[in-house]
């Protein structure tokens, strides 16, 4: 086994690139959020303020500030681009997957390790947010870092399948690094990761009864080190900003987005559970075995596998939670998938330890990893019905894509019929690595014109753009916060006249659609040049 590992950490690193950071800055800053979250940092680099989080100058409480310090951070070393702006995220998906290894390899085998960092790292949902500007990742991260440490903290002295106790010492030293990472998680996205992490527990311990665990991380000192490196921040800006910071940030951004649709994010309470379905495939089979068998063993009044038992409450709490959750984004349950992927790494070195041995594997496992096998050749198989709801750029791809989900299905189907199941995970992981390949190299810069804003600041400086006001009118608000970023200026949406303000003299610009009349919708400018762009026209006028 110690000549196995140094291939794991290679083929690990080799998969962590090619998901998390091959390509990361191909692809214009897409969305509202990317290239608005980037514009705060750029204006955090610029301005020297690392207390206050600004955007055109004025205060922006959305979200806590480790995203902001980390691309800032970046900018400053690198300059501003794609690139920096994503890697905050990349580098903490790649510490979460770090996290997972370690945790599988000292709780089974370093290929128990190996598989739970890879189905991390392969799961779609977990590689297009390690490709965001975005907060999630972090909160994710520090998460997981903190169930690393609970874990090393409660299990770490493990002799063959026995557990001795952890040593005073080492005990303390996990429990200082749970709340350090706890404190990370609070300043990626508020009061949250506390309530996650804690509640998470306490789940645990009830189902558990091990209050004696509980009691390992009630420290003082260890509590107040999580404090120190939080509270800080928190102090600062509330002195810098006074109520306001608490009504924007904790009241109406994190309250008001679970209790209310403030925030026009309304799903169905069931939205989860197809998340979880979508966005941890094709390694989601490998959950329903030890799901089913877990519950019925809790129904029983039995006692589980204590890690299995941490494990399952650290990731039924928040699918349960955000369920209940009047506001809903999927990236809300990206911090699950951590522990969904050491379940499933657990059940695929079952099914391994099977294949090797005379065992026999009971028809309901079998049948499930042909229902796995088969989900994917019948997506590939329905991927045309999808066309028609895509752009025309995205759907030349489908081919392509359709032949690797085909290829995926048949020979997962294949490889269960002979028996082959290190095959089978080989063969999805691969299939996983060339839809990646498509996506970062054909995909990307196929959609990048129109996904982000990138191509149209560029045509908007090539029509003399240098400064001015700048109008948008009947498009998406994507495209006012990404020229925000790309021409590091202030545009406006507008709906009305009555919503512009007219510079005294000089020129404007307004961007809309190609149908809309720019003169009738500021009379009182007139047109000078006009210029199109996909489905998008460029208007330069003057004052009249």
């Amino acid at each position: 086994m110690a000549k196995f590992e140094p291939f794991a950490v290679v083929l690990l690193l080799l998969v962590s690139y090619l998901q998390f950071f091959h390509q990361l800055g191909g692809l214009g800053l897409v969305g509202p959020d990317e290239p608005r979250y980037a514009q705060v940092a750029r204006e955090m680099a610029e301005s020297g303020d690392f207390v206050t989080p600004r955007l055109h100058g004025e205060p922006w409480f959305e979200k806590p500030v480790l995203y902001y310090w980390m691309a800032a951070a970046a900018f400053k070393a690198m300059g501003v681009s794609e690139l920096a702006a994503r890697l905050p995220s990349a580098v903490a998906a790649l510490l979460g997957v770090v996290a997972v290894f370690l945790v599988g390899k000292h709780w089974v085998s370093t290929r128990c390790g190996l598989a739970a960092a890879l189905i991390l790292a392969s799961s779609p949902m977990y590689f297009v947010l390690a490709r965001a500007a975005s907060t999630d990742m972090l909160l994710t991260s520090a998460l997981t870092l903190s169930l690393a440490c609970i874990y090393f903290a409660w299990f770490g002295q493990r002799i063959g399948p026995a557990v001795k106790a952890v040593s005073s010492k080492r005990r303390s030293m996990w429990t200082y690094g749970f709340y350090v990472s706890l404190a990370l998680a609070v300043l990626a996205k508020g009061p949250v990761g506390a309530v996650l992490a804690a509640s998470g527990i306490g789940l645990f311990v009830l189902t558990t009864r091990r209050w004696d665990l509980l009691k390992m991380l009630l420290r003082p000192g260890a509590v107040l080190s999580g404090v120190v490196v939080a509270l800080p921040w928190y102090w600062l800006c509330y002195r810098a900003n006074g109520w306001t910071f608490i009504q924007e940030f904790l009241i109406n951004h994190n309250l008001a987005r679970f209790v209310t649709d403030r925030y026009q994010h309304a799903q169905p309470f069931w939205f989860y559970l197809a998340v979880v379905f979508a966005g941890f495939l094709p390694w989601v089979f490998q959950i329903v075995p030890p799901a089913w068998h877990w519950l019925s063993h809790q129904w029983r009044g039995g006692q589980s596998e204590l890690e299995l038992a941490l494990f399952w409450a650290w990731a039924l709490f928040p699918l349960l939670f955000f369920s209940f959750s009047q506001s809903k984004l999927p990236g809300y349950v990206l911090p699950i998938f951590p522990a969904l992927a050491l379940l499933a790494a657990k059940q695929w070195e079952r099914l391994w330890s099977v294949a090797s041995s005379s065992e026999a594997l009971s028809q309901g496992l079998r049948l499930n990893l042909y229902l796995q096998a088969g989900c994917v050749l019948a997506l590939g198989l329905a991927l045309p019905l999808g066309k028609q709801f895509l752009d025309q750029e995205v759907g030349v791809f489908f081919p392509p894509m359709r032949m690797i989900l085909f290829a995926i299905g048949v020979g997962g189907i294949l490889m269960v019929w002979r028996w082959k199941l290190l095959v089978l995970f080989g063969i999805f992981l691969a299939g996983v690595g060339m839809a990646v390949l498509l996506i970062t190299e054909q995909i990307g810069p196929r959609v990048d014109a129109v996904e982000s804003s990138r191509e149209l600041a560029r045509v908007l400086q090539g029509q003399g753009f240098a400064g001015q006001p700048i109008f948008i009118y009947h498009l998406s608000r994507r495209v006012e916060y990404g020229l925000n970023f790309y021409l590091n200026t202030r545009t406006r949406l507008i709906y009305s006249e009555s919503d512009a303000t007219y510079p005294a003299q000089g020129e404007l610009f307004l961007v809309t659609d190609p149908k809309v009349d720019a003169e009738s919708v500021l009379p009182h400018a007139r047109t000078v040049t006009q210029a199109g762009f996909l489905d998008q026209k460029i208007v330069r006028m003057v004052k009249r």
